[in-house]
Order: C-alpha cells, then structure tokens, then sequence
C-alpha cells in the first residue's frame, strides 16, 4: 500500500522548528487589515506589471493575504493565510476586498479557535519566525474529548 496523504503531526508553537509542517489548536488573537496583490491565473505565482515569469504577458488575478497573530497557550506567532483558507475563516471575497465590510467583520474573528496546519519559515526581513497556514478547519469538540479520554486511558493504571 502507498501512503498518499503526508502525515502532519500535531504540536505545540513552542515545539515547531523552521521548516516542519505541522497541525495546531489556536486562537485569533490579533488580525491585520488585508493585503492585495496580483497573480498569474495559469501558475498562481506572483505578477508585476501584467507579467509572470514564466507566461510573459498576462491579465492578472487579483489575490489576498491576511496577517493574523495566533496563541495557543504556548506561544504566540504571527500568521500568514491566503484565498481560500481565508475563506475558511468565514471571510467572502466581498468582504476581504471592501475595506468597510472587512472592518465590520474583522472584530468576529478575534477569540475564534480552530485547527490550523502549515509549516515554520524564518522572514528574512525581520529575523523572526512565521507561520505559512496552509489548510484551516473547525475545532471539533467530540474530537477533543476522544483525545482526552484515549490520553487518560493511556496514563490510568488498569484495575
């Protein structure tokens, strides 16, 4: 049997290192106004001035990224997301490129837990460590009580 799917184990920030790719419970506990740039429609990679690297002469998408500070009891990081896992915030594109709707529904995100999985890398600019999220889901309660009751289980002693 081939394993197609990559294993993402889950951690705590403190325990992340650059460059793994791992899943963590955290909450939204500070959230930048949005930034906007172009993107090849073919590639996905970043356009300037109507041009892509490797397709030449585009007409390029528009793309959003959205900073976010993240804590998760052990740490707290800064955060970058784009398109849809922006949209797994409860974000609509409408709302990501008006500045007023982006304002009346930023405040919602504050407090909100999810699950988010992605790796470290270092920002050259400011010598600190990121968060590059890649995938956002729901905090699943009926998860979390599993979990915990398979944790207490393993460290019970059996009668």
């Amino acid at each position: 049997n081939v394993i197609v799917e990559q294993i993402i184990k889950e951690k705590k920030l403190s325990e992340a290192k650059i460059g793994e790719n791992f899943r963590t419970r955290a909450t939204i506990v500070k959230i930048f106004d949005p930034k906007h740039f172009e993107v090849c429609p073919e590639c996905g990679k970043k356009a300037e001035n109507s041009e892509c690297k490797t397709h030449g002469h585009i007409k390029p998408s528009r793309r959003a990224l959205l900073t976010c500070i993240l804590d998760d009891g052990t740490e707290t990081i800064k955060s970058t997301l784009f398109g849809e896992q922006i949209g797994k915030l409860g974000l609509t594109d409408e709302q990501i490129s008006s500045p007023e709707e982006y304002q009346k529904q930023k405040n919602n995100l504050l407090g909100e837990e999810k699950t988010f999985t992605g790796h470290i890398k270092n920002n050259e600019a400011f010598q600190t460590q990121e968060f590059n999220i890649s995938k956002v889901d729901p905090v699943h309660a009926a998860e979390l009580i599993k979990n915990l009751e398979s944790k207490i289980k393993s460290i019970t002693p059996t009668q």
